[in-house]
């Protein structure tokens, strides 16, 4: 529901139309031009995170493929819009922040399903192709249904609930990597922990409730920034084992390399 007061009515909520949802931290209580402050501040750290991840990668002695650039590219333009969906809780920036959000679960997908070595090229140009095509129709019935917000809900929690039990199955079961199990803890113990514990009660317990003096949305956004960053190497150590490389993490800022 709008948090907004007629003491705290700010720039935007006379601009473009109204997103489809509202968090529970007090829209303008601390600038006229931003309507969630910390929700606003805090998705700088997912920009962060991506533009680490993607100058890290193209810094990196031999760079690995693409895909994993792309990655974080895509967790950079999804904390570009996470500010401005936050910064002004309109529907435009939602989709700034949403669609990008189902754009990289796409591509981490296609990262889990072509992770082995003996992928044959044809089924890679499959998955390309048919992941594309459900980003392109997915983005065009974003921009057409009238519960949008619930589509994206649906969608992207179940591309998530998919990667957090393959990702598992990839850690525990099939390659024998402390560093894999490490990167898990990390990775899907960070992102899931913040929705099922920040994320999922701020929605469910009321904006009255004293757990939102803590804003759990801000902290939902550190904890998967942080929990995406680190997926984005699991994945990468995983791909670059079967390829039979000898990957590491390394840096003051982890990241890996072979």
């Amino acid at each position: 529901m709008p948090q907004t007061t007629d003491a705290a009515r700010g720039y935007w909520d006379t601009v473009g139309t109204p997103a489809a949802v509202d968090w529970c931290e007090p829209n303008y209580a601390v600038s006229p031009w931003v309507a969630e402050w910390w929700n606003t501040l805090s998705s700088v750290a997912i920009l962060v995170a991506g533009i680490v991840g993607l100058v890290l990668w193209a810094r990196a002695r031999e760079r690995t493929e693409l895909r994993f650039a792309v990655c974080y590219l895509a967790l950079a333009v999804i904390g570009l819009g996470s500010v401005a969906f936050h910064g002004t809780l309109l529907k435009l920036p939602q989709a700034s922040d949403e669609l990008p959000m189902i754009w990289l679960s796409l591509v981490c997908f296609y990262c889990l399903v072509t992770r082995r070595a003996d992928t044959p090229k044809q089924t890679r140009v499959r998955w390309q192709l048919g992941l594309s095509g459900y980003g392109v129709l997915f983005t065009a019935a974003y921009f057409t249904l009238e519960d949008y917000f619930v589509a994206f809900l649906v969608s992207y929690g179940a591309v998530v609930a998919y990667i957090s039990i393959v990702t598992f199955r990839v850690a525990f079961r099939e390659m024998d990597s402390p560093t894999l199990k490490r990167l898990f803890r990390w990775s899907v113990v960070a992102y899931l922990g913040g929705f099922f514990l920040l994320w999922i009660p701020e929605r469910t317990l009321g904006c009255d409730h004293t757990f939102q003096l803590i804003h759990p949305h801000a902290f939902f956004h550190l904890s998967s920034s942080i929990g995406t960053y680190a997926w984005v190497m699991l994945s990468m150590f995983d791909r670059l084992t079967r390829l039979k490389k000898s990957p590491r993490v390394v840096g003051p800022v982890p990241f890996v390399e072979h």
